[in-house]
């Protein structure tokens, strides 16, 4: 849906209407289009990840670590 939209968006910045009103883009554009679009929306999701795995390691490195409960061995654990 998102790569749908930034299609479109694509196709009106280039305005192809404007160039020539009665020219179609040819098959070739429409796919380099689509394939520019797949990549602008691939390339958001990579960055909204990085964002999301830098936010969450610097949480865990800012939270003290919780200590270890206190375990208490019997002689069948030791052994």
């Amino acid at each position: 849906m998102v790569s749908g939209g930034v299609f479109h968006g694509l196709v009106y910045l280039l305005d192809f209407q404007e160039i020539d009103p009665t020219a179609k883009p040819d098959a070739k554009t429409l796919f380099d289009l689509a394939k520019l679009s797949f990549g602008v929306v691939a390339g958001a999701g990579a960055l909204v990840a990085l964002v999301v795995a830098y936010r969450r390691q610097r949480v865990d490195e800012d939270e003290p670590a919780a200590p270890e409960p206190l375990r208490l061995q019997s002689p069948k654990d030791v052994a």
